[in-house]
Order: structure tokens, then C-alpha cells, then sequence
């Protein structure tokens, strides 16, 4: 961005900037939000005809979580020096900042790995923000993984989500943080989808090390679980097996 080194400039494609989406960051400009870590659209860019074709936003250096956290392998390749303590600090600090969005009566929407880019630093920022639920628009995007159950299936175009939405995505982004990628419904001998699982809330889990670990994937992670204390084992169980929903100050 010239006279801006710090920041970039967001062009859409030709037919992407719709009434919604134009809509959206006419009024995500006025409210100018500021945190670290948020890839806010700060102010709207327009062509020399005087039409709007873009905004402009800091600029991130850094990789998307998605091709980091695929196994403890390529999270330690990435960041060799991490301990479980590093994973610990990188879900609160996401935590954080949606949080921080909600506040100002903001859900992120499109809550997902992908959405998230870390620096080298291990900083992590939250961008693609232009998609958010603000005021009574709706984030017209959303994938199965990060979906909970009461909105499996349903078009997101005319749907506007909750908190207690939100709440489950959230928690989906931290399991899959503290277990470097994996989602919390895969399972071993598994023939289902993860969207089917959701919906049943097939949590391959046990609530205590004496229950049943058969369900557990390969790779280290039925020893991930029996070494996860006691209160995160009950809080994941309790979200993802029993249907409860922490909000953000309790997570």
C-alpha cells in the first residue's frame, strides 16, 4: 500500500463485492476496530470512477494454521521449540480476540483453521473478517467441521448465528489446537462424515480413562487424552457428547 508499507489493499474479483458484502465493510469501516491480531477492513477503496472496489487492511506475514496444525510432526517442524504450554497460550489468545468481537456484537462466522495465519513469531491474527455476522447481516460462509449440530445443513445466506453457535466453533478450534490439527469427531473405523457425527454427537471420548478408548485415532492420541487433566476431558465431553456450550470467559 504506497505511503503505507504496513498495510495492504483487498481488491475483489468482479461480481464478489455484492449489496451484502458492500454493505458489510461500509459499516465495519465506521466502526473501526482495533486489536492486534484482527485483520479488520479499515477504510473502503474505490476505483477512479468513484466506485468501491476493495479496503484496506494491515498487512500479515505468516503461514495459515491449516498448514501447520496437520499432526504434532509438522507443528514441531514449524515451531520446534513448542510445548504443550505454547499450545495452551495460542488457544487463549484466539480466544481473546473473538471475544474481543463480541463485544462489539460481532461473530466471527467462518471460525476455521484457515482463517487464522500465524507469524513467525507464533502470533496468530484472525483474517478473511469481511465474511463476519455484523449487526442483522449474516456470514453467508460456513464449513461442516466448525458447524454445530443445530445448524448442519442449513444455508447460511439467510441464517444469523448466535453466541452459543459460535460457543461450539470455538471449542473446535481449541481441540483441534491442543491436538495439533485433529478434529474432535474423527474416529478410528470410522465410515461415517464428520457432518453426520456432529449431528449425533459421536464423540469417541470416554469421560474417564476407564472407559471405552477403542474409538480414539491413531497416532498418539489415546495418550494425548489420558494425559489431558481431568477439567479439560469434562469440558470437552460435556460440549461435545453432552451438547453443552461454555461461553468465551469460561473457556
Amino acid at each position: 500500500c504506497i505511503g503505507k508499507p504496513d498495510y495492504v489493499i483487498k481488491i475483489y474479483h468482479k461480481g464478489q463485492l455484492n449489496k451484502l458484502r458492500l454493505k458489510k465493510i461500509f459499516i465495519m469501516e465506521k466502526k473501526q476496530v482495533r486489536y492486534d491480531g484482527l485483520c479488520w477492513p479499515e477504510k473502503v477503496i474505490f476505483s477512479e470512477k468513484g466506485e468501491p472496489v476493495g479496503y484496506i487492511m494491515k498487512k500479515i506475514k505468516g503461514k495459515p494454521l491449516s498448514a501447520i496444525f496437520d499432526g504434532d510432526e509438522a507443528v514441531l517442524k514449524a515451531f520446534p521449540d513448542w510445548k504443550k504450554q505454547d499450545l495452551i497460550n495460542l488457544a487463549v489468545d484466539l480466544l481473546q480476540k473473538v471475544q474481543y468481537l463480541h463485544l462489539f456484537g460481532i461473530l466471527v462466522g467462518d471460525l476455521r483453521l484457515k482463517n487464522i495465519v500465524i507469524e513467525d513469531d507464533g502470533t496468530p491474527c484472525i483474517v478473511d473478517i469481511d465474511s463476519c455476522q455484523i449487526d442483522t447481516l449474516p456470514c453467508p460462509i460456513g464449513f461442516p467441521d466448525f458447524t454445530p449440530p443445530e445448524l448442519q445443513k442449513i444455508e447460511f445466506k439467510k441464517q444469523l448465528r448466535t453466541y452459543y453457535n459460535e460457543s461450539f466453533s470455538c471449542s473446535v478450534l481449541v481441540f483441534k489446537l491442543l491436538f495439533c490439527g485433529l478434529h474432535p469427531y474423527n474416529q478410528k473405523f470410522g465410515t461415517g462424515s464428520l457432518e453426520e457425527y456432529i449431528s449425533s454427537k459421536s464423540f469417541p471420548y470416554p469421560e474417564t480413562i476407564e472407559g471405552d478408548f477403542s474409538k480414539i485415532p491413531w497416532g498418539g492420541y489415546e495418550e494425548a487424552w489420558r494425559h489431558t487433566p481431568f477439567q479439560m476431558q469434562t469440558f470437552f465431553y460435556d460440549i461435545f457428547k453432552n451438547g453443552y456450550r461454555y461461553n468465551i470467559q469460561e473457556m
